[in-house]
């Protein structure tokens, strides 16, 4: 890729210099066949060719008779082997690089009709070097160019086999920030080389040789079927002026160097949006307490955080994971703010619960929560009560209000309750968002859900090993009704009615448990 908006001088110094190659270029004058066979022959060309065409003197050919002129701008002829190709890919020529001067001629073949190449091996100074193809006679040229090439040409009826570029996708790279382009072959010949322009701050131009690009790629050929895919110069986020939604555009083959056989299909635009796939941790501080991560978002730049206390002053800073080895950048600059007292009071807050044995749904810790109206001046409409988050499905809500509710006085206030029932292990957080239409308040969630720990290992060593025992956690079977021992000492009342007379350890009256049916 090449710097923005840096290709102009390049691609005008390059006209310049093919000026200079041409003025260069000794003058072609009319000459006859006799004249071109004694070219052929003094610069080591193919003279049998010459001798078998015009030993034929009376010979009735409908084909084309044609030389290849080779022309050298500094005089010492050229380095890289030429060949004439046949549509079969035979070959019917060869023109060896020498120091064969200013000029030399090839010739005559007589070519039936069809499709035929000229193919030019690269070598040294290649830019002095340029070469035609012409009819016997009527000096028609067929086809010319620079090497090194394989240029196809058609003598009499034929199909010219044209390259065909186009774009399969164009897309945003995060990672090396710069634009990359698809670009696919789907002719018959090769393509030579070629630029791929960006347009980016403007809209995307199919004219030849525009001015309207921002950034630019070289492309050195694209052989027939094939595709490539072309970077443009990184840093597109800071001249575009930062993340954002945004229209990009490509074009190949600036300059419409190359043949095609369709020359409407060398543009491509897409709209998207630079931020997605990119994600930010989100980092706060309140009072004393050290700086701590409270969520992450991806795509887009922003987040709330209902997690706050009215009136007490909370700090940000951000920063951002690279998508392939979730590398962490560096902080952005810290933030400041201090949230609204506002009029929605809720107790408890936070609700953080205790370690919960994992599976017990609905048997699981329950807390009451009121909601009251911390203003003694205006009501409180509550329109909404709701558990957020990632993990909700691990808290449960009762709630019995019949929304809106409305709480004139300080002294008025609504209940609910919030279980914990992990369905699984694992830390599980989540929020109780109440929705006040003006106003909003978020109280956490959270608890760990567990399950016990294997009891009484022991270890017994003996000849070339270790035996290891233990015993399977107590948990017991929730039969009905479970409760929690919440101190010592604890007394519950309840019944056996129901229960299978199948008790570990009891005997008979007067030891272990009773029967069903006992209270």
């Amino acid at each position: 890729a090449g710097s923005f908006g840096s290709i102009q001088d390049e691609y005008e110094r390059s006209l310049e210099k093919k000026k200079i190659i041409n003025a260069n270029r000794p003058v072609k004058r009319a000459r006859s066949r006799e004249q071109l066979a004694e070219s052929a022959v003094r610069w080591g060309g193919l003279p049998y060719s010459y001798r078998r065409a015009h030993d034929q003197e009376n010979r009735n050919s409908r084909n084309t008779s044609i030389w290849v002129t080779f022309y050298d701008s500094w005089g010492d002829g050229y380095s890289g082997e030429g060949y004439l190709i046949d549509g079969a890919g035979e070959t019917v020529a060869s023109f060896p690089g020498s120091n064969w001067g200013s000029e030399i001629s090839y010739g005559p073949y007589d070519l039936a009709d069809g499709v035929y190449s000229i193919t030019v091996e690269d070598g040294s100074y290649a830019s002095e070097t340029t070469w035609e193809v012409e009819v016997d006679g009527t000096w028609e040229v067929l086809a010319s160019g620079g090497v090194p090439t394989t240029t196809y040409f058609v003598v009499g009826e034929g199909e010219l086999p044209q390259a065909d570029l186009s774009f399969t996708d164009l897309w945003y790279d995060f990672d090396t920030d710069a634009i990359s382009v698809e670009i696919t072959n789907t002719g018959d010949e090769d393509a030579g080389e070629f630029y791929v322009m960006y347009y980016l701050l403007y809209d995307t131009d199919a004219s030849c040789n525009n001015y309207n690009y921002d950034d630019y790629s070289w492309v050195e050929g694209l052989g027939a079927g094939e595709s490539i895919v072309a970077v443009s110069s990184s840093g597109i986020a800071a001249y575009m002026g930062g993340y954002g939604e945004y229209t990009f555009g490509a074009m190949a083959d600036w300059g419409c160097d190359i043949n095609e056989s369709d020359e409407d299909n060398n543009t491509i635009t897409e709209m998207f949006h630079m931020l997605d796939g990119i994600e930010w941790n989100i980092y706060r501080q309140d009072g004393d307490n050290e700086f701590s991560m409270i969520g992450s978002v991806d795509s887009d730049p922003e987040y709330t955080d209902f997690q706050v206390t009215g009136g007490t002053e909370y700090c940000y800073f951000v920063t951002e994971l690279e998508n392939d080895n979730d590398t962490e950048s560096g902080s952005s600059n810290h933030a400041c703010a201090t949230p609204a007292a506002g009029t929605i009071i809720v107790d408890p807050y936070p609700i953080e619960f205790n370690d919960v044995l994992a599976g017990l749904g609905a048997q699981g810790p329950s807390t009451d929560i009121t909601i009251s109206n911390g203003s003694a001046d205006d009501d409180l409409v509550i329109s909404s009560v709701s558990i957020t988050g990632d993990d909700t499905d691990h808290f449960q809500l009762t709630d019995d209000n019949s929304y809106p509710v409305t709480l004139s006085t300080s002294t008025e206030s609504i209940a609910l309750s919030v279980r914990f029932a992990p369905q699984t292990t694992g830390y599980w957080a989540a929020s109780l968002y109440i929705d006040a239409g003006t106003q909003v308040f978020s109280v956490p969630l959270s608890g760990r859900g567990y399950l016990p720990a294997p009891a009484g290992l022991s270890a017994i060593g003996s000849d070339a090993q270790v035996d290891l025992d233990w015993s399977l956690p107590v948990q017991g079977d929730v039969v009905t009704s479970p409760f929690f021992v919440t101190e010592i000492p604890f007394t519950a009342e309840g019944s056996t009615e129901g229960f299978n007379n199948d008790y570990d350890g009891y005997t008979g009256s007067g030891t272990g448990c009773p029967y069903g049916g006992s209270t």
